[in-house]
C-alpha cells in the first residue's frame, strides 16, 4: 500500500468504543511500517455503532491533511500571537489545537445560522420564528426556530447525513436543499435533480427536492452569479400546468 501512494489508513474494530487497546497495536504496527497518518475510530468518536464510527474515521482522515494544511497556512499568514479559532458543524469556535475534520463538514452553514439568529435578534425580531436561507458556493441550506433565542442553538444533532455516510459529528439542525452560487447551469441536462456541471466547485448535490426540472437550455451562467449572461431557461413541476421562465441579462 505504502509502495502505491497510500499514506493514510483508517482502523475500525468493533469494540473499541469500549475497549481500544486493539486498535492502538494496530496503529502502532501500521507507523512501524511507514504509514505516517492513522486514524482510530475510538479516536472521532465513543459510540459504540462500528459502521459511522468507521465512516466517521474514514471522513477525518481524508480531511483532516487537507483542513490542518490550509489553517497552518492561516496561521501563518495572521501571526503567532493572533488566536485562530475555527467555527464548527455545532455553531461552537474552537481553536485549531485538537480540532477534527469531521467537525467542520458543515462549519459554513453553521456559521450561518448563527449570523442569522444574531441579525433577526439585532432587528428587533423577537419571540417569533425564524426561518435562515444561505446559499454558498456549493448548496443552499436552510434552518427555522422558533424564535431569535439562544436555546436555538442549543438544538444541536448528534450524526450528520452527508454524501451518503453518517458522520457521528455534533450539527445543527440546517437541511441542504438545493444547489449554491457555484453550481454552473450546463446544456444538455435533462433534470436538475441529476449530477450537474459545476461552475466554481468541484462537488456536486442535487438542485431542487421539489421535483422542477428544466430544458431548454442555451446558457452556462453559475447560478448565483452576478454576471450578466444572456440565456433562457423554462423549468416546470409535475402536477403543475404553468411553467416558470426566466430570461435575458440577469443577475440571480
Amino acid at each position: 500500500l505504502r509502495a502505491n501512494g497510500f499514506d493514510d489508513v483508517v482502523v475500525a474494530l468493533l469494540h473499541a468504543h469500549h475497549n481500544p487497546s486493539h486498535e492502538l497495536q494496530c496503529a502502532d504496527e501500521l507507523k512501524a511500517l511507514g504509514f505516517p497518518r492513522v486514524v482510530c475510530s475510538h479516536q472521532v468518536s465513543v459510540k459504540p455503532r462500528l459502521v459511522p464510527r468507521g465512516q466517521t474515521a474514514l471522513v477525518e482522515a481524508a480531511v483532516a491533511p487537507v483542513l490542518h494544511g490550509y489553517l497552518q497556512q492561516v496561521q501563518r499568514a495572521l501571526g503567532s500571537s493572533t488566536p485562530l479559532r475555527v467555527m464548527a458543524s455545532s455553531g461552537a469556535l474552537q481553536s485549531v489545537e485538537g480540532l477534527m475534520a469531521k467537525d467542520t463538514i458543515l462549519s459554513g452553514p453553521a456559521a450561518g445560522m448563527v449570523g442569522a439568529i444574531a441579525a433577526a435578534r439585532a432587528s428587533g425580531f423577537e419571540g417569533v420564528p425564524v426561518l435562515g436561507f444561505d446559499m454558498g458556493g456549493t448548496s443552499t441550506d436552510v434552518f427555522c426556530v422558533a424564535a431569535a433565542e439562544d436555546s436555538a442553538l442549543r438544538l444541536v444533532q448528534e450524526q450528520t447525513d452527508i454524501a451518503g455516510l453518517q458522520l457521528l459529528a455534533p450539527r445543527l439542525p440546517i437541511e441542504t436543499v438545493a444547489a449554491g452560487g457555484g453550481i454552473g447551469v450546463a446544456e444538455g441536462w435533462r433534470s436538475l435533480a441529476g449530477r450537474p456541471a459545476l461552475g466554481g466547485c468541484s462537488a456536486w448535490t442535487r438542485l431542487l427536492s421539489s421535483g422542477w426540472a428544466a430544458h431548454d437550455y442555451r446558457c452556462q451562467p453559475a447560478v448565483g452569479e452576478a454576471a450578466a449572461s444572456s440565456f433562457s431557461l423554462r423549468v416546470w413541476c409535475p402536477g403543475q400546468s404553468t411553467t416558470r421562465s426566466w430570461g435575458g441579462a440577469t443577475t440571480v
